[in-house]
């Protein structure tokens, strides 16, 4: 299992993605569509994975590496990156939705940043690339608290993708650091999940912090 798979706790915020972004003759909504294109289906966040049963055994095998953490406190602190209000996300075109099941939380078109231009004090050392998006108007919900997104480059493994997407007001992401989203297909299973985690273990079990 790559380090990369699940490196939600050692993950920072932001190094921008630059390509794509100003080509010549194209307007603002074409390049955001480009941009975004890679994204359009809908995504589950991760969040509900982590919490779901199918997951215990992952946080079991943890406790046996670190037992001075109770599972209960394992499984707590391995969904902290994870936490949002959402559990879908549906890109389509220019527009991003993120709703909780059928609750619309926001539904806005994004436009992207230019190149280089950060989205936090942070940026530069998130493990992987990603790029700035702004809000430039909003459909339907509430949407100051997703005003600028910061969505990562596509990466898959086995047969699935994912990616991780920070959100935050117009200064800035909502929490800091090691908080990094992410989100799978919408066909990922708890238990697909959960055994790809599971390659993982040793990652998380160093990256607790000492006690």
């Amino acid at each position: 299992m790559p380090r990369g798979f699940f490196h939600h706790w050692s993950a920072v915020l932001i190094a921008l993605l630059g390509a794509g972004c100003g080509e010549s003759g194209s307007t603002g909504d074409e390049a955001a569509v480009r941009a975004l294109a890679p994204y359009a289906r809908t995504w589950q966040a991760a969040e509900p994975l982590y919490r779901d049963d199918a997951f215990n055994p992952v946080a079991e095998a943890v406790h046996a590496m670190r037992p001075e953490y109770s599972v209960q406190e394992i499984e707590d602190l391995l969904v902290v990156p994870a936490d949002v209000d959402y559990t879908l996300l549906r890109v389509e075109g220019q527009t991003i939705t993120f709703l909780n099941g059928a609750t619309v939380l926001c539904a806005g078109r994004y436009s992207p940043r230019a190149a280089h231009d950060h989205a936090s004090a942070d940026a530069g050392a998130h493990e992987h690339a990603s790029r700035a998006f702004d809000l430039v108007a909003t459909s339907e919900g509430e949407c100051s608290t997703y005003a600028l997104l910061d969505i990562s480059v596509i990466e898959v493994h086995g047969s699935r993708p994912h990616f991780h997407i920070i959100h935050g007001t117009t200064s800035g992401p909502l929490r800091p650091r090691p908080w990094n989203p992410a989100a799978w297909p919408t066909e990922m299973t708890p238990s697909e999940f959960a055994a790809a985690a599971m390659g993982a273990v040793s990652f998380f079990a160093s990256a607790l912090p000492p006690r």
